[in-house]
């Protein structure tokens, strides 16, 4: 604005003071609004509040008049110099959008809505669109419209520009959802079941890393867990619903077949199972009193294992095992017939939890004509590669066993073997 500006001298004769006026002139100009026009049309731009105006730009009549006329052929900027009364100059531009046609929208004829669901209705190659009727509709843009219609409905819609209007229609085809799954279900831990679903031709369930197949519509489920799946089925109009099965897995019965057990030759001893589960047996039935009780009893004269089977009433298995233990024992044959007819053709002794272990043995003489420290020796009747003859010979064995946790003390056997050929 106007300014009005003082100076002030000072020396020293005194002081002094001068003014000085500052005029900024306050013109004002005024210019066309940027417009649409069609092609081939023409239209006059106008400019006020100057002396002189300079237009430029391309397809332009009357460049220094107020008022020029244009007909440009494609989307252009015309710009105008203003001069204006005190000789100010300003600078501006208007904006000619030229439409080739009148509007061509792209948009399908028609498009499925899911029941429930909404669809947005935006055609192309336009830039603004009048919708109606407006049931169940909102407009989004200054083209675009969402429908969330719950039938049928015929969609019309009207776009203008500067070369004329058009109006073109959408139909919104609505359909419903489909599709059921089955398979809910209580298994064992390690066991599979089936599930599937039907009325869709899409499927997809989860969670898939205890599936077999996730993405078709029938698929075998193993669960560690109880485990809730879901199912997406989806039908041949994309519409898509969520299902659910349940597999719940049971856990196994509780099982126990006792402590490992240690005994001598001849000991008679019960086992202590026990099981929550109403049905149970015994595998291992040599030497038992009973497989179908939960404590037999046993007078096994070897190393054995036993396993306690359990059932529940879902059908759920488990099973233990308890081992009994002989504490050292050893089988010394009396007779053998090294005679090559393959029975009984070898002395052979044989031991059970053996720790320590000398064998001698001697013939009627008293001469030692054999002796080991293996406790599964076998011999054919020979010496240094000779046969022996027919007779009885004398054995002495000194040998140690293991009981649970610690060494048995030194045990003697001495007896005869009798040779026969």
């Amino acid at each position: 604005s106007t300014t009005t500006y003082m100076v002030i001298a000072i020396d020293s004769c005194g002081v002094d003071s001068a003014f000085f006026e500052v005029q900024v002139a306050n013109d004002l100009y005024q210019i066309s609004s940027d417009s649409s026009i069609c092609v081939g049309d023409s239209l006059q731009l106008w400019a006020t509040g100057g002396l002189e105006y300079r237009w430029m730009g391309n397809f332009l009549m009357n460049p220094d008049s107020a008022n020029p006329i244009v007909y440009p052929q494609n989307n252009q900027y015309y710009f105008v110099e203003i001069t204006s009364p005190n000789g100010c100059i300003f600078q501006d531009s208007v904006y000619i959008n030229v439409d080739q046609s009148i509007p061509s929208p792209i948009m399908e004829d028609s498009v499925n809505l899911c029941q429930g669901d909404s669809i947005l209705l935006d055609p192309g190659n336009i830039d603004n669109a009048i919708w109606y009727p407006n049931n169940n509709l909102i407009t989004s843009s200054a083209s675009a419209a969402i429908s969330f219609t719950d039938s049928n409905q015929l969609y019309y819609f009207t776009s203008t520009n500067a070369c004329g209007s058009l109006t073109d229609s959408v139909q919104v085809l609505v359909f419903g959802y489909s599709g059921q799954a089955f398979g809910n279900s209580t298994i064992c831990p390690g066991d599979t079941t089936y599930l599937y679903a039907e009325d869709g031709v899409n499927y997809f369930w989860f969670p898939s890393y205890s599936l077999s197949h996730p993405d078709s519509c029938c698929t075998f489920a193993f669960p560690t867990t109880t485990t809730n799946y879901q199912v997406i089925v989806e039908n041949a109009f994309g519409c898509a619903d969520t299902f659910s099965v349940d597999v719940n897995v049971n856990p196994i019965p509780f099982v126990s077949a006792g402590q490992d057990l240690w005994i001598q030759f001849g000991e008679e001893v019960y086992l202590s199972g026990n099981t929550d589960a109403p049905i149970y047996y015994w595998e291992g039935t040599q030497f038992l009193s009973c497989t179908n009780c939960l404590s037999p009893q046993i007078t096994t004269p070897e190393n054995t294992y036993y396993v306690l089977h359990a059932t529940d009433s879902l059908g759920c298995s488990a099973s233990d095992t308890v081992q009994v233990n002989m504490e050292g024992i050893l089988y010394v044959p009396n007779t053998f017939t090294p005679n090559n007819d393959g029975v009984n053709d070898l002395f052979e002794i044989k031991g059970e939890n053996i720790n320590e272990f000398e064998l001698w043995i001697y013939n009627r003489w008293g001469e030692l004509i054999f002796t080991s420290t293996n406790p599964e020796v076998q011999r054919d009747g020979t010496v240094n590669g000779r046969e022996v003859q027919q007779d009885v010979y004398v054995y002495k064995i000194l040998y140690s066993g293991y009981a649970q946790y610690q060494k048995v003390e030194k045990k003697q056997l001495v007896g005869t073997v009798t040779l026969i050929r």
